[in-house]
């Protein structure tokens, strides 16, 4: 019986410490699969960091490419915007530039129709003194002293008789008047209380110039019922404008001790001698003038 006893306690002992060592490797194995998982848990974690990082990267590419494309759309509506501010500077520009040439066509025709019209007046003029060129204008005689309406005969009388011109006889006079009530020279004179000029038309122009040259020499220190007499050429208002400039001029020259006249001739002009020549004076050149250039115009 001892022996019986004996053996069935060594079988349980045996089997416990199969039971003990069973348990070990269970809590080995148990152990080694929790080490593990956190290995492998490690290992999970760090991909996915990872993971996460590329994620990162790439939209912190994404934004920083938003933000420079931001930037692009904003410094082109600010090129949109200076373009539309150049392209309303440009329209402005355009029109002003339309409304300048528009003046200068204004002008350019307005220079031109003026060049035109002053030509025409300048032609117009030159007929005008032409058509007078045998006429001649008695300035003084009294009125009403023809005591007829045959001008000419008086006329005629008066060049033999009183001027006393040489071969005056055969001088002959085409028409004589006196100047109307309504023209300029009638209504000069009337203010200044003096008969009306005569107009005296010559058939020939030599005897026009006869009549002119002579006339100081056959006038001179004479009067016809008691009024000085003279006479000038017939020529239109813008010679005697222009003649009258002239003779301003030639006053000056006088006083400086040198011989001028304004000589009856068309276009106007001023003759002024210079060491046995004269130099020719129009009025264009007599503009700031300097009598100690005369050296530089003309004969």
């Amino acid at each position: 019986m001892p022996d019986k006893k004996d053996g069935n306690k060594g079988e349980r002992r045996t089997r416990r410490r199969d039971i003990e060592q069973r348990e070990d490797d269970s809590t080995d194995t148990i152990d080694t699969q929790s080490s593990e998982a956190r290995t492998d848990g490690q290992d999970g974690d760090g991909a996915i960091m990872r993971e996460l990082n590329k994620i990162t990267k790439l939209l912190n590419k994404v934004i920083s490419r938003l933000d420079t494309m931001e930037v692009s759309m904003q410094k082109l509506e600010s090129d949109q915007k200076d373009m539309r501010t150049k392209v309303i500077d440009l329209e402005a520009s355009a029109e002003q530039v339309n409304a300048t040439l528009e003046d200068m066509k204004q002008e350019r025709k307005s220079f031109v129709m003026k060049t035109e019209l002053d030509s025409m007046k300048q032609q117009l003029d030159d007929l005008a003194n032409r058509s007078r060129r045998n006429n001649l204008v008695f300035w003084g005689i009294p009125e009403n002293s023809e005591n007829s309406p045959d001008c000419c005969g008086f006329m005629e009388d008066f060049i033999v008789n009183y001027m006393q011109v040489e071969n005056g006889e055969n001088i002959e006079i085409e028409r004589a008047h006196r100047s109307p009530m309504g023209k300029m020279a009638a209504q000069q004179a009337i203010r200044r209380g003096a008969p009306r000029p005569m107009f005296v038309k010559l058939l020939r122009y030599p005897d026009r110039e006869v009549l002119l040259k002579s006339a100081s020499k056959y006038l001179k220190d004479k009067e016809y019922r008691g009024e000085k007499i003279f006479i000038t050429d017939d020529v239109t208002q813008a010679v005697r404008a222009e003649r009258k400039q002239l003779i301003g001029l030639r006053k000056k020259l006088i006083k400086e001790g040198k011989y001028a006249f304004v000589p009856w001739t068309v276009p106007a002009c001023l003759l002024v001698k210079r060491g046995g020549a004269y130099k020719k004076l129009t009025v264009s050149d007599i503009e700031d003038f300097n009598s100690e250039d005369l050296d530089n115009f003309k004969k």
